[in-house]
């Protein structure tokens, strides 16, 4: 099993809505890998300007397919140019108990307009 915690900071709104587009637009298939046992883009309310994502794969070559997936990928392509740091951590969970239930595809609280 891989675990992955990524924070993502990005530069401004503008940046924001594009990380939120280009990552919205891959959620689809995401959701059809097998080897994706549990993925969680998230916003943090008391920071508008950062984006995380909780990831747990089944293993190294069920996340190398997530990577190599073609919305991802472009994804990861545009990735450089909307963030001003990337701190990925790889987590050793102990176990992964349950299954989430899918998330409404709808935000349910938009992040502050930035300053």
């Amino acid at each position: 099993m891989l675990a992955l915690l990524v924070r993502f900071a990005v530069p401004d709104a503008v940046a924001a809505a594009r990380f939120d587009a280009l990552l919205a637009a891959a959620l689809p298939a995401v959701r059809e890998e097998p080897g994706t046992l549990l993925y969680a883009p998230s916003t943090v309310p008391a920071e508008p300007l950062v984006r995380v994502v909780f990831a747990v794969y089944a293993d190294e070559a069920a996340h190398a397919v997530h990577d190599r997936a073609p919305g991802m990928s472009a994804f990861l392509a545009e990735l450089p140019a909307l963030t001003t740091s990337v701190r990925v951590e790889e987590l050793q969970p102990a176990t992964l108990i349950g299954s989430p239930a899918p998330l409404d595809p709808a935000p349910h609280r938009e992040a502050p307009p930035c300053p």
